[in-house]
């Protein structure tokens, strides 16, 4: 029957539509409820007629026919011999895919799956090609541009700037393995390579600072980076997943009216700018999974409960000390800035604050979509509002029935 049908549209399409097309026939084939995860097809692309595709297509055809008769004696996947499940793995050599059931787009390849890996490259490297291109005209253009230089800013924000580049090296690595394991990939080369694309996209921005006379090559922002994605990877070895995720929250701080245009200044005025570059709104998190960490095989202890232990800091207005000068850049250097104009509310104590607070780790809620468990991930980096308590150097303890 599926020859038949092939037979009589063949030549109305064109032979590069017939990859998807094949895709198409598994999902008609997968809603038969087919057992389609032993069935090999080679996709030899390069037919040099429809004549060509047709019969590969004829052959594909048969063995998905043969496995349909037989799909009574096929063992479930779960219970496929070692052996048997080596065979599986090894047989996914270049020109080679492999249809299995479910053929989803969600879910996993359970073999290295080049065309996915390709569309995962591609898209990478052309973010990374245009991103830096976007940041060397619309924003390193503006300032002087000088020779490779150093910039110590360690201390800078109560190091909530560091701790940002790991939670953004962390981000990236946890994505990044996440798609190359989606693409069949085996989860510690997924890390790897995830670790080296972060790293990529990290010291892309580096080096746009070293040339930039208003800021330098920070080792500090360098090494805080290596120290998020190392977070990944360290949890893939120590547990083969991720049982401590870094997590941000933030939510607009109201100034004081007489230091209201002194923050709009240095972290914009609308909502979105405050949100993404306040540094006084932002809280880092470690968002544990308790369940995890539990040996009992029979505890009832739900793993999508977390605690989580967050750090921020209150009342900068720059980026070292609360000193500024009125009439000159905001980011100018207290230095070059004549005395009569210097705005010195070193009053102002810069508080750092330590918190503790639950919170939900949503790939572990459990769901069959695959759709969802995706979403899942991508949310699960923002520590999600609950109450919490608040230590700070202030010597204060706080509640706060909502920490954002």
């Amino acid at each position: 029957m599926h020859q038949l049908i092939l037979k009589n549209i063949i030549k109305k399409f064109p032979i590069k539509t017939w990859g998807l097309i094949l895709v198409f026939w598994c999902g008609y084939a997968q809603s038969q409820e087919l057992s389609l995860l032993d069935v090999s097809v080679g996709l030899k692309l390069k037919a040099a007629s429809s004549l060509d595709f047709y019969q590969i297509a004829s052959s594909a055809t048969q063995e998905i026919d043969s496995c349909a008769q037989a799909m009574t004696n096929d063992p479930p996947p779960e219970e496929a011999t070692s052996a048997e499940m080596t065979e599986l793995e090894d047989s996914a050599y270049a020109g080679r895919h492999r249809i299995c059931k479910p053929y989803k787009f969600f879910e996993r390849s359970p073999t290295l799956n080049k065309p996915r890996i390709g569309m995962i490259t591609g898209t990478i490297g052309g973010l990374y090609l245009g991103l830096n291109f976007w940041w060397s005209k619309a924003w390193y253009a503006n300032y002087e541009r000088t020779k490779f230089h150093l910039f110590n800013d360690s201390r800078e924000w109560n190091q909530l700037d560091k701790i940002g580049h790991s939670y953004s090296a962390y981000l990236e690595t946890t994505l990044g393995s996440n798609m190359f394991k989606w693409a069949g990939m085996k989860p510690k080369k997924a890390a790897w390579l995830a670790f080296g694309t972060a790293q990529m996209w990290q010291m892309a921005i580096e080096m746009q600072d070293a040339f930039s006379a208003k800021w330098g090559f920070s080792l500090a922002d360098v090494g805080f980076n290596l120290a998020g994605s190392g977070w990944n990877i360290w949890q893939e070895y120590a547990f083969g997943e991720q049982r401590i995720w870094l997590k941000e929250s933030a939510w607009p701080t109201k100034y004081p009216d007489s230091l209201q245009t002194r923050a709009d200044a240095l972290f914009g005025a609308s909502f979105a700018e405050g949100i993404l570059k306040d540094y006084n709104s932002t809280t880092f998190w470690l968002s544990a999974s308790i369940g995890s960490f539990i040996k009992k095989p029979d505890s009832k202890f739900p793993k999508w409960i977390n605690v989580a232990f967050g750090y921020g800091a209150q009342n900068m207005y720059g980026g070292f000390e609360n000193k500024w000068c009125k009439d000159g850049d905001v980011d100018e250097p207290i230095e070059n800035c004549p005395p009569e104009n210097i705005v010195d509310r070193t009053d102002i104590e810069r508080i750092r604050q330590f918190y503790l607070s639950a919170d939900i780790d949503w790939t572990r809620i459990p769901t069959k979509s695959k759709g969802l468990k995706t979403f899942f991930s991508i949310i699960n980096m923002i520590k999600i509002p609950f109450p919490a308590v608040e230590f700070n150097t202030a010597r204060q303890v706080k509640w706060h029935w909502l920490m954002f």
